[in-house]
């Protein structure tokens, strides 16, 4: 969605149009299940991971997709992602280099991607695992793609912001819902809460256990800076952020000690203008203050198109946070991985178990 979701999707009260455009939500609900009843997906050769949400907007899937290439990684696979490349004009299949492409040609998510994994993007998603399995990996890790039904995955992990949740509990356009929370939550095989509220999890968890009866494994985590701070001292900051919800940008600068005294939000994957830019570098040159932006935003600014976008790009510095599993949710999560797969997948062991 190119803008803010509208704030009756978290809170409906004093509003009509929830109620009103319920039965379109329904609709839409009923063909996203005939999507999946009608398509006979793509079963891969390696197995699948997709990360995906239940809802519309950001929930920070990919920042745990990195996460899960490292934990990969660790175990002893050869990882590779998969990405639609949204907003990129490239169509693929094809291997993102981060040398050669930008996020025009492939997308802000796969540039970031790229450099922890090797990185497919393909609008077709069947095309980008053909593609990968012609390669060294033995495994994908889908950014998204939950509700398409043409490619099998073998396990599901749904990040669920724990700030917005499940808001409304409506289908879109009544509320943020992909698809029937039930026939989502049938397919997903662990639920990663993300976020700082602590009491927010422990109230998202208590009504997917009861309410839902939602049995399978629920983790938490958050994302936290993944380099030195110390720099958000030097002087105020003017933040800005074109992402799902900027405002985690906003929070997280000053749970890390940035004192941020202008907040600017765009709408989600934002192409950022030479007007944006003028607007924003005069701010900060007004009141002295740093620009700071997510990695995202921060690739997604192309500074070939003018001067004013290379003057804010060389102003701004990115604020690079990673995803960090809570107490003991890590190895609970490389214990399901390993539940599935006791090995690195190799075709050998493919026909070890036939």
């Amino acid at each position: 969605m190119n803008l803010h979701p509208p704030s009756w999707w978290q809170n409906e009260t004093g509003h009509i149009l929830p109620k009103y455009l319920n039965p379109f939500g329904q609709l839409y609900g009923q063909v996203v299940k005939a999507r999946f009843r009608y398509t006979t997906p793509y079963q891969s050769k390696i197995p699948v991971i997709c990360i995906g949400n239940f809802t519309l907007g950001g929930t920070g899937k990919t920042p745990i997709a990195i996460k899960f290439a490292d934990i990969l990684l660790e175990l002893g696979w050869q990882p590779s992602f998969l990405s639609r490349g949204y907003k990129g004009k490239i169509s693929g299949p094809v291997l993102v280099d981060p040398q050669y492409h930008n996020a025009v040609d492939v997308g802000d998510e796969p540039m970031l991607l790229a450099e922890h994994a090797p990185t497919i993007i393909a609008k077709k998603r069947v095309d980008g695992i053909w593609l990968i399995e012609q390669r060294s990996s033995n495994i994908v890790i889908m950014d998204d793609g939950f509700q398409n039904p043409t490619i099998r995955k073998n396990l599901s992990f749904i990040a669920l912001d724990s700030a917005t949740a499940l808001g409304n509990g409506r289908i879109f356009p009544a509320g943020p819902l992909r698809a029937p929370l039930e026939f989502q939550l049938a397919k997903a095989d662990a639920i990663i809460l993300t976020g700082t509220s602590n009491s927010n999890k422990t109230r998202i968890t208590e009504q997917l256990r009861q309410l839902y009866r939602y049995k399978k494994p629920i983790l938490r985590g958050r994302l936290a800076p993944s380099e030195d701070t110390s720099w958000l001292n030097e002087k105020p900051i003017l933040a800005y952020a074109g992402i799902g919800r900027p405002e985690k940008l906003f929070q997280s600068l000053e749970q890390a000690g940035g004192k941020v005294i202008r907040r600017i939000p765009f709408p989600d994957h934002h192409k950022f203008t030479a007007k944006d830019a003028n607007h924003l570098t005069r701010l900060a040159l007004a009141d002295d203050l740093q620009l700071v932006t997510t990695q995202k935003d921060f690739i997604r600014i192309n500074e070939t198109d003018n001067h004013q976008l290379r003057a804010l790009k060389r102003m701004s510095r990115a604020f690079p946070v990673e995803f960090v599993f809570e107490k003991n949710d890590q190895s609970v999560l490389k214990d399901l991985i390993k539940e599935h797969y006791p090995r690195p997948y190799t075709l050998e062991n493919q026909n070890d178990s036939e």
